[in-house]
């Protein structure tokens, strides 16, 4: 789990439990740059810095209050050049994994629905490219997106609570793991 070396962008409310971790996501709370230039890069972002390549893993599952709540992942490497995945509450009435990669605007995609209360995601660095993985039992993932990103060196990995349009609430986080490794595979995760 994280150590004092952990830091916020947008800090919240923080509870650590034995083994897991629950961020608040704040009503009105994103991180996007939508195609008309406007950004919103106020959700709450708990992790670490990290070097090159790497990998952060965690399950996750959240509060819904609103369309596009969710907690995920997330690879920051500035407001305009980041990569994220959450388990998130889309706009068809279904839960999702989704995807948002940012090189100066944000694209969207949601993935397969979700019938679970939590999942376990995965997002993969190797050199600019990045892979989004989720698993139902930990165990199995399947990839979710394969995609470039043009993020500098030193990044931050993170923990991601968001309430785009909803009135918030707590997001948790399980069996988290962050390594600083070169995969074999982008496409499996490992």
């Amino acid at each position: 789990m994280f150590g004092t070396e952990a830091f916020w962008v947008n800090e919240s409310e923080l509870k650590k439990e034995d083994h897991l971790i629950k961020i608040l996501a704040p009503p009105q709370t994103d991180l996007f740059c939508a195609l008309d230039g406007t950004i919103v890069d106020n959700a709450p972002l708990y992790g670490v810095e990290i070097e090159g390549d790497c990998v952060i893993e965690a399950k996750v599952s959240f509060t819904k209050s609103g369309h596009y709540d969710g907690a995920g992942l997330v690879l920051y490497g500035d407001r305009r050049h980041w990569a994220k995945t959450c388990l998130e509450a889309t706009d068809f009435g279904k839960i999702a994994v989704i995807s948002v990669i940012t090189n100066e605007v944000s694209d969207d995609a949601n993935g397969p629905h979700i019938t679970q209360d939590s999942i376990w995601l995965r997002l993969v660095r190797k050199g600019n490219d990045c892979s989004i993985h989720y698993s139902l039992d930990g165990t199995n993932y399947e990839m979710h997106r394969i995609c470039r990103v043009n993020l500098p060196h030193k990044i931050m990995a993170a923990l991601i609570a968001q309430a785009p349009i909803g009135y918030g609430g707590y997001c948790t986080f399980e069996e988290i793991k962050i390594e600083q490794i070169t995969v074999e595979n982008i496409r499996s995760g490992v």
